[in-house]
């Protein structure tokens, strides 16, 4: 009966280590990826959002979402009105953002909270302008950093629009690393300073400074190449002993991302 309870306990030990390896490298829906498009396709893309939004500047980038890549100088000015009220402008994000959400990724704007700022007149002209822009995306209580989208309204009209909500993100249903198992990849790692005269300053972060650092929970971090953008889960780990965030993907233990906390 020993035997048998030794064995199963050693089967039981490696299934789970080897699912664990598993997840870790064969789960082929992790990271989100999202690739350039054909230039074919991002052309075609280009000229139907001008068409579709007679007065704005902004075009698409290479990913299809909105940007300030192409500048479209030759856009008819909207006619000088009276300024819209904040109802009426916020209505006008909303018919927008609906109406190009191939292009935002908005599905829902009304689930979205939008700050506006304005109407401000224009230095050369009488025109009034709105400023607004959106939360950040979310997917559940998880943050995705930098997704967010900004919009610029001119008289009556939308005349810019930068960023870009993500399309399917995938999240892990089970994590390789908690919270407890990202901190403890931190152990030892150095971080660097510059000062004031671009010197580089180490610092190390000790068993010391990790029981004083401060998990800030789970964050989406997009990390943008030439030709694809992925989406890393990540715990948002700030040690202030060092005055450093860094950000050690849930899947990998790798610290995809660190910043300080202080300039220099």
């Amino acid at each position: 009966m020993k035997k048998i309870i030794f064995f199963f306990s050693v089967f039981c030990t490696c299934f789970f280590s080897c699912q664990k390896e598993d997840n870790l490298l064969t789960d082929r829906n992790y990271p989100t990826t999202i690739k350039e498009l054909d230039n074919s396709i991002i052309n075609q893309k280009r000229l139907a959002f001008q068409q579709q939004n007679k007065y704005i500047y902004t075009s698409l980038n290479q990913f299809g979402f909105c940007d300030v890549t192409e500048f479209n100088s030759n856009m008819p000015v909207p006619q000088v009105t009276e300024p819209l009220s904040l109802s009426d402008a916020k209505q006008k994000v909303e018919d927008f953002c609906m109406q190009n959400k191939a292009f935002v990724g908005l599905n829902d704007v009304n689930s979205v909270a939008l700050a506006g700022q304005g109407p401000e007149t224009g230095f050369y002209d009488n025109s009034s302008y709105w400023y607004f822009g959106t939360s950040s995306q979310k997917i559940d209580t998880i943050e995705v950093l930098g997704a967010q989208i900004r919009i610029i309204i001119r008289n009556s009209e939308v005349v810019s629009c930068t960023g870009n909500w993500y399309p399917n993100i995938y999240v892990p249903k089970h994590f390789n690393f908690d919270q407890e198992e990202a901190k403890s990849t931190l152990r030892n790692k150095t971080v660097w300073h510059s000062d004031i005269s671009g010197q580089s300053h180490p610092a190390k972060i000790t068993d010391q400074a990790l029981a004083s650092c401060q998990i800030n929970g789970l964050k989406i971090y997009p990390i943008k190449s030439d030709d694809k953008i992925q989406l890393f889960v990540t715990w948002k780990i700030y040690v202030p002993d060092v005055f450093y965030i860094l950000y050690v993907d849930v899947m990998t233990g790798e610290t995809i991302a660190a910043e300080p906390t202080i300039i220099s």
